[in-house]
């Protein structure tokens, strides 16, 4: 519906990684939309504040054999795939989400799952405390998959380094 009401996906999750995770959602038929999009959702606390969420390497296909149809790509190499960052309604807080090669400290994740850029939400530093902050993709057209066998399937790769598992995490809707 354009992003007028949200559904979780995939999450919460509460994670610190010391490898990328490759995540595959299998998505419901009723999702397929002209203008779904996904959007990722970062809270924190006001406590210890780490690296954060990377996510790199984001595809939407159709897996019905043969062959496999690709509706979305996006590696975040060449620019941000039109994805925009925004507070959550009612939140507090500012927007740690960014584009770019990570330079933060530390020594994970050590770049991008591939090729050099991601959305991270510490990409230079870490991310702030009280976050409560979106990053949303643009309309992405999955009406062409309305009369495949399998919904399409969503995937990406992700790194996590977090306060704990108890007060700071993301999710998928």
């Amino acid at each position: 519906d354009g992003g007028t009401t949200w559904t979780n996906a995939y999450g919460p999750t509460q994670r610190q990684d010391t490898a990328w995770n490759k995540v595959t959602i299998q998505l419901d038929p009723s999702y397929i939309v002209p203008n779904f999009r996904v959007r990722f959702y970062f809270k924190s606390d006001s406590s210890v504040n780490q690296l954060g969420w990377y996510v790199d390497d984001l595809g939407i296909a159709s897996f019905t054999p043969p062959p496999m149809t690709v509706a979305y790509s996006e590696d975040f190499e060449d620019d941000n795939g039109g994805f925009t960052t925004s507070v959550e309604a009612g939140g507090t807080g500012t927007i740690s989400w960014a584009w770019g090669t990570p330079t933060a400290h530390g020594t994970y994740p050590g770049g991008a799952h591939s090729g050099s850029k991601l959305w991270a939400t510490g990409l230079s530093a870490v991310y702030n405390p009280y976050e409560r902050s979106l990053l949303t993709s643009p309309d992405i057209d999955l009406s062409e998959f309305a009369d495949d066998a399998l919904a399409p399937t969503l995937k990406f790769w992700y790194w996590m380094d977090i306060e704990s598992t108890s007060y700071d995490w993301g999710e998928v809707r």
